[in-house]
């Protein structure tokens, strides 16, 4: 008799209302704010086992949504460079933005206001997958130091890990949005009421 084999099925990956989620063929891997643009990197899959990998540098002045979603990774460099004790950090998802009118110089918020993230990227594959971080901290001296973090894996010992993959998975997705269309808003100049023909005002001074 020959040998019965059993086909499994693997159930396509759903989301938290059930919905099959298809990945995308483009996926964003590294982003840098410059001034106020925003260079970039995706993959590009274009046929099964084939990846382009495509490099941007766009002259798009960026939404306020995309700074807002870097600045969330400032607290993650601090913490992660040893800069900010983890054990400090009460609740990592909540630090409001630092006013100097609410917050002591020895405020989380003013703490986590002297760094600033201006790049990330993505590299590696499955358990090898992280992200690495860049920017700096203004020292008290109002010079600047230069920061970049060593690759952090999804599957580390760090301990806000898991909101620090929420964080770039929503910034990957401002960054998709910034690559199809959201920017800033242009800045319209008002039209100035011209007087009609003829009714042009003597602005001469009678001598």
């Amino acid at each position: 008799m020959g040998k019965k084999t059993t086909k499994i099925q693997i159930a396509p990956p759903v989301d938290e209302q059930g919905v099959e989620v298809v990945k995308s063929p483009i996926q964003i891997m590294s982003a840098a704010l410059k001034d106020e643009f925003c260079n970039y990197t995706y993959d590009h899959l274009v046929a099964p086992n084939t990846t382009n990998t495509v490099n941007i540098k766009s002259s798009v002045l960026v939404h306020d949504d995309l700074k807002k979603a870097f600045a969330r990774l400032n607290v993650h460099l601090a913490v992660i460079c040893e800069e900010i004790d983890p054990l400090d950090v009460l609740d990592i998802e909540d630090i409001a933005e630092y006013d100097s009118s609410m917050h002591n110089e020895e405020s989380m918020e003013f703490k986590v206001s002297r760094f600033t993230v201006t790049s990330f990227k993505i590299d590696g594959t499955g358990e090898n997958e992280g992200v690495t971080l860049a920017g700096h901290k203004r020292l008290k001296t109002g010079d600047y130091l230069k920061l970049d973090t060593p690759k952090t894996k999804w599957i580390n010992d760090y301990p806000f890990i898991n909101e620090l993959r929420v964080v770039i998975d929503d910034l990957r997705a401002e960054v998709d949005k910034y690559m199809h269309g959201k920017a800033a808003p242009r800045w319209i100049q008002p039209e100035l009421d011209m007087p009609e023909d003829g009714q042009e005002e003597d602005l001469s001074l009678a001598i």
